[in-house]
């Protein structure tokens, strides 16, 4: 799938945030094979009930193929922009989103997985491919039409919802191990990757406002809204399968409010209201998920 170039002209707009997220990125390089996996390995095979390796598995499956439809569009939507500052956060990003994908490759590979198990799930688990085709539906109307609308679209379709709800939630279940002590590189190198996707997240968000505020659409709030909501659908229906008895520190009922949480979270950084009203479930993970250096930087200016 390729789109044809369609310049998008932020005139006058300067990015210095962009500027200097892209600089936070260069300063945070890292490489998976920093975290050796044996212990793991032992663990996910001795330590772990079926039920637990489950809810791991399908976490893999999910991931192992989303980092590739989001290194997918930033290929197309570079197209879609003139600024320099732009262009240079979704080059930097893209590699960022293959060294994820060699991640969970890597993860993959030290667990002793059959990897093509795994990268199959995106189209033989019904819930994951549910939410591959609404991720890629986003990509494929952006090439075929190449408006405004459908480039706003897009960009609410990655950032906030497939970057800021689904690969927030989906950070979860590895993270809940390494809080008990299990898994503990595995969770080391999700941490990882979260503050990568952070700094996408605060940069899709900046630069959906700064379009927002020279975009005059009254349909805009109510095509995000249903957008989020079935995303949100899509991934309780996920959850369901993922989650379906529940272990320590995580059930598919904290689960589910907490994507609700997630949901309104991204809504209100864009300056539109709550759908959901919920409180986050999970405190503990708000340590982990709101890293300092970040929030400090953004949190004025947006509820990443």
């Amino acid at each position: 799938m390729a789109c044809n170039s369609h310049i998008y002209r932020l005139d006058n707009v300067q990015f210095p945030q962009v500027v200097e997220l892209y600089n936070k990125a260069k300063a945070n390089y890292w490489v998976p094979e920093e975290y050796p996996l044996d212990k793991d390995k032992h663990q996910f095979y001795n330590d772990l009930t079926e039920i637990e390796r489950h809810y791991l598995l399908y976490t893999l499956g999910f991931f192992s193929s989303a980092e590739g439809w989001v290194g997918q569009n930033i290929i197309e939507i570079s197209k879609q922009f003139f600024n320099t500052e732009i262009r240079m956060f979704l080059g930097y990003q893209l590699m960022e989103e293959m060294k994820h994908i060699d991640t969970f490759r890597y993860i993959i590979d030290g667990l002793g997985l059959k990897a093509k198990d795994i990268y199959d799930m995106h189209q033989n688990i019904p819930e994951i491919k549910a939410k591959a085709e609404f991720e890629l539906k986003a990509t494929k109307e952006l090439c075929m039409a190449q408006s405004e609308d459908k480039l706003i679209e897009d960009l609410f379709v990655y950032y906030a919802i497939l970057e800021g709800v689904f690969f927030f939630s989906g950070f979860i279940t590895p993270l809940a191990f390494g809080r008990r002590n299990l898994l503990s590189n595995v969770a080391s190198l999700v941490r990882w990757i979260l503050k990568d996707e952070t700094r996408h997240l605060a940069f899709g968000i900046h630069l959906l406002t700064s379009i927002l505020k020279t975009y005059d659409s009254p349909k805009i709030k109510n095509r995000f809204n249903q957008l989020m909501r079935d995303a949100v659908d899509i991934e309780i229906a996920y959850a369901k399968v993922a989650m379906p008895e529940q272990i320590v520190g995580l059930s598919f009922e904290t689960y589910s409010q907490y994507v609700k949480y997630l949901a309104d979270r991204r809504m209100r950084s864009l300056g539109f209201e709550p759908i959901y009203n919920v409180k986050n479930p999970m405190k503990w993970i708000t340590t982990q998920t709101d890293l300092p250096d970040l929030t400090n930087f953004f949190e004025a200016k947006v509820d990443y």
